[in-house]
């Protein structure tokens, strides 16, 4: 009599846990997919903060619903918990963002250490209250977090020691100050370790988490570690060389082209990602392409991500995954990525222009909406040296550059924080004489 007594509740208490577990993870893999937005320095889109605050809404009230009502103590346990852990998990993208508050990179910093401490905190909460649906919020939860920490711990077994050479050291004296091993712990730099009383750095690998570069790069005024700049090298390379067999017009942009131009064939020193322009026949549809470069590209290794029709198309040295479809991504304090803009040529004002959606510099705007600038700065594109190879760039790479960054050739720390930009540049102008 008991057995089937109890059966009925039994039934209701694991569908409880199976829609809570439903619900958190619906709400966590849409939290994710937001963070592209602050991760490349971009307004979160209104429907998209409205679906996933709906949908944290909805764990709180079923968390927190029972037979007799509002379980207010579960409610307000698991609204505050919710929006520590998301603040927890979006800090790193969040932190990025030009001017943005110090909390967010305490917050970032310290993340890992911020999940385990909620540990005896959800315990105790969990054990007090005893509601089934508030532990399952806080299981689930935690087992992801604690997963992902774990995941992150496991590849970092692939980092690659390696040496700073003495620019980068350099750099890195000038911004640590008098004591450098009390920069490193206030900024949690775990790849610089000291070997055979040498400073190394612990370089990523394809199958590690990329080094956190924004973070170094754009907030500390550091150079780009040695690994990263050689995974640049290589996507870039490998996108270069795809295109041509895909007889694609391209070439390489933005700060990838100022490297190439202005530092004599080699990268900017603080580079954090590859700028590469396309440019597509009106008889090939983007959609077209996109599958074709897709499928080659996931069979050497990289993931592509397609946002839209106007926007970059991304692709990152990370191997592709179908873990969360890569949403994950985001998690990381930075991606090595190159951005693949699209371009087409159109006639705009009497004028024929080489188009794209998204402004840079003082690119003209066109018919449409878009922006331009004259095909002939372009087309026919012609080489250039860059780190001992010939890639394609514009034919008429100054005025290209001028039209971008007005004059070039003075060095601007364009995403470098004004301070650490200025303390930088002593060292910078030293190492050019």
């Amino acid at each position: 009599m008991n057995l089937f007594s109890e059966s009925p509740l039994v039934g209701f208490i694991v569908l409880d846990i199976v829609i809570v577990v439903l619900l958190y993870s619906a709400a966590y893999v849409g939290y994710l997919a937001i963070l592209r937005h602050p991760r490349n320095w971009r307004p979160i889109p209104a429907w998209e903060k409205v679906l996933v605050t709906l949908s944290l809404i909805l764990n709180v009230v079923f968390c927190s619903a029972s037979a007799t009502g509002v379980d207010f103590p579960a409610l307000v346990a698991s609204g505050i918990f919710l929006v520590f852990l998301l603040l927890i998990i979006g800090a790193p993208a969040f932190a990025l963002n030009q001017g943005a508050p110090i909390q967010w990179e305490v917050l970032a910093r310290h993340s890992d250490r911020l999940v385990l401490g909620l540990l005896p905190v959800v315990i105790i909460t969990g054990y007090w209250l005893a509601s089934i649906k508030l532990n399952a919020l806080f299981g689930i939860a935690i087992f992801i977090e604690l997963l992902w920490l774990l995941r992150l711990h496991r590849a970092n077994q692939f980092r690659i020691q390696q040496p700073l050479n003495e620019h980068s050291l350099a750099v890195l004296q000038t911004q640590a100050g008098d004591n450098l091993e009390v920069f490193i712990r206030k900024h949690r730099i775990r790849e610089l370790v000291r070997y055979d009383d040498e400073i190394h750095w612990m370089g990523c690998s394809k199958h590690s988490p990329p080094c956190p570069i924004n973070y170094y790069v754009n907030k500390l005024g550091l150079n780009t570690p040695p690994c990263c700049l050689e995974h640049l090298k290589d996507l870039c390379f490998a996108i270069d060389q795809l295109l041509m067999d895909m007889a694609i017009p391209h070439w390489i942009d933005g700060g990838t082209l100022l490297g190439a131009v202005r530092e004599d064939g080699h990268f900017l020193a603080w580079e954090d990602d590859i700028d590469i322009s396309f440019m597509l026949e009106d008889s090939i549809s983007r959609d077209a392409f996109v599958s074709e470069l897709t499928f080659k590209l996931t069979q050497h290794g990289y993931m592509v991500r397609n946002p839209g029709e106007y926007k970059p198309i991304y692709i990152y040295y990370t191997p592709p995954t179908r873990w969360l479809y890569g949403l994950e991504q985001h998690r990381y304090r930075s991606e090595i990525r190159v951005d693949l803009v699209g371009n087409r040529v159109v006639k705009s004002y009497g004028q024929k222009v080489m188009e794209r959606s998204l402004l840079k510099g003082a690119m003209s705007q066109t018919e449409s909406g878009r922006y331009g600038v004259p095909v002939e700065m372009i087309m026919p594109t012609r080489e250039i040296e860059l780190l001992g190879k010939m890639v394609s760039c514009p034919r008429d790479s100054d005025a290209y550059l001028r039209t971008l960054y007005g004059n070039y050739t003075e060095v601007d720390y364009t995403y470098v924080d004004k301070e650490v930009a200025h303390t930088r540049r002593n060292v910078d102008e030293a190492d050019d004489a």
